[in-house]
């Protein structure tokens, strides 16, 4: 039997290009909360000035913006070929859980793309200008965007960990076979 790369889902597997969209994001999101981490715990220092002048707060996070609508369609295109779990009450629970952490990866950014506008500031990602600056601020948005980015975030990175914790239970705990179709 040939070994040929499986691009798309199948009913035991996720595809290549969802894996791949999958850990990409991870690694992605571990940078950003790390980076994230690092500012909150040490301030400004050579190195999270380094790591803020890259930009990377604001690439990255534009960048899991675009993965995250990409993953979604990617996800919508497959959605028949994925593969399923038996349905249950333990999965319905699952599925908030994905749906939440979905949500949360698009409004988190959308937030940061609407206080960079509200800010007239612009936005330039990778040297594309991603919105215009123009100079005019509007502190009612950028004040309640402020108050949200952040505690959303963070309410992210706890459901990361409770999707991590779980995948970690289903393989150690449960012994089951919930992993593998993503490894």
């Amino acid at each position: 039997m040939k070994n040929r790369i499986n691009w798309l889902d199948t009913p035991s597997r996720f595809g290549l290009i969802s894996r791949t969209l999958h850990w990409l994001m991870a690694l992605l999101f571990l940078w950003q909360f790390f980076s994230v981490i690092v500012w909150h715990t040490f301030g400004r220092t050579a190195f999270t000035l380094w790591m803020d002048k890259q930009g990377s707060h604001t690439t990255v996070g534009f960048l899991l913006f675009i993965l995250v609508i990409v993953r979604a369609l990617w996800r919508g295109f497959n959605i028949r070929r994925s593969p399923r779990s038996t349905p249950n009450k333990v999965n319905k629970i699952a599925i908030i859980g994905h749906m939440t952490l979905y949500l949360l990866m698009f409004i988190i950014p959308l937030l940061a793309l609407l206080r960079a506008y509200a800010g007239g500031k612009g936005m330039v990602v990778m040297g594309i200008p991603v919105l215009p600056t123009t100079g005019i601020e509007i502190n009612r948005i950028t004040a309640w965007v402020d108050n949200m980015h952040g505690p959303l975030a963070w309410l992210l990175l706890f459901c990361i960990g409770g999707h991590i914790l779980m995948a970690i239970i289903h393989r150690f705990i449960l012994r089951d076979a919930n992993l593998r179709p993503m490894i």
